[in-house]
């Protein structure tokens, strides 16, 4: 398969599993989730949905296993909202670098605001 139709598929399985999760599932063990990316393999037979969830590390874990524990909910959902032969295997991995691209940007701002203390 083409790279060019790996990022289509890729990017129609982003939105349309962000609008399931958002608009079909009712499961209140689903905190605030967010699909940061989706990797196809090159068949488009796996696919790999990485989430950030807001909450404290148990919540997330809460949040990740009711995710997975929905994923023949969003295949079902995914046929009839996406032309496809088939719908991909789904799994979904917590995806941290948000939050240690924020935990980054804190330090780092913390350091700049020190070093200017200790210059006046």
């Amino acid at each position: 398969m083409g790279k060019k139709r790996q990022n289509r598929v890729s990017s129609v399985l982003r939105s349309e599993i962000s609008r399931i999760i958002i608009t079909k599932i009712k499961d209140p063990r689903i905190g605030f989730v967010t699909i940061t990316d989706v990797e196809i393999s090159g068949d488009l037979k796996e696919a790999k949905i990485f989430t950030s969830i807001f909450g404290s590390q148990k919540e997330k874990e809460v949040s990740l296993k009711a995710l997975n524990h929905a994923i023949p909910f969003i295949k079902n959902q995914l046929n009839s909202s996406v032309e496809m032969k088939f719908i991909p295997a789904l799994h979904f991995i917590l995806d941290e670098g948000l939050e240690k691209t924020d935990r980054i940007s804190r330090v780092l701002k913390d350091i700049d605001i020190n070093q200017n203390d200790n210059n006046y």
